[in-house]
Order: C-alpha cells, then structure tokens, then sequence
C-alpha cells in the first residue's frame, strides 16, 4: 500500500551482483538506493536479468523505473536480453517519467 506523498521507483537491475558487489555493498540494489534514494521512497528491486519483472498492472504504481548497466550484448539473442528489451518496448508509451541509466533500444 502506498501512503499519501510517498514516492515509488524501482530498480530494473539488467546484471547479476558479483561476489565482490555481495560481500562490500549487499548487492547492486544498495548501491543504487544509496546513490539515489531519498528519504521517504520506496524503492523495489526486480531481477530482469533473470526474468523478474513489474506487472502491467503495477506500472501505475511508480513513479519512476530506474534500469541498471548490463554486460549483456545488445545485438545478441541471449533469452533474457530479448524478454528484457520487448518489455521496455511495452512500457515506452506508459505516461510515467521513466529515470534511466541504459535503455535497450533494439
């Protein structure tokens, strides 16, 4: 449930945390929240690298997508990548602000 004011945004994360990412940060979803985040979000972690994804129905609910870096070809035809990209093009004519780091154009 979201309560009056409060800001939503989610963290599309395209790339596994490394061993290293684990152990110093807690994983990739920190750093961003720390890098980002400001008091009184909430922030959601959706693992798109390994096929997790927002509902259609749950897009409403945001206020913001961030999507993380990926060392994912952009040309190839990994499964994941492919789901990953369509999605995105699903949502580009949703009507909310999107924050992005790297989106897949394909």
């Amino acid at each position: 449930m979201r309560t009056e004011g409060e800001k939503r945004y989610a963290l599309l994360q395209a790339a596994r945390d490394s061993d290293y990412v684990k152990k110093v940060y807690g994983g990739y979803f920190n750093v961003f929240v720390a890098s980002f985040g400001e008091e009184g979000e909430r922030w959601n972690l959706f693992r798109v690298v390994e096929g997790e994804f927002p509902s259609m129905n749950e897009l409403h609910n945001y206020d913001g997508f961030v999507v993380s870096g990926s060392p994912y070809d952009a040309y190839g035809e990994d499964f994941g990548f492919l789901s990953f990209a369509f999605v995105c093009k699903l949502w580009m004519p949703c009507k909310r602000r999107c924050s992005v780091f790297a989106l897949v154009t394909r």
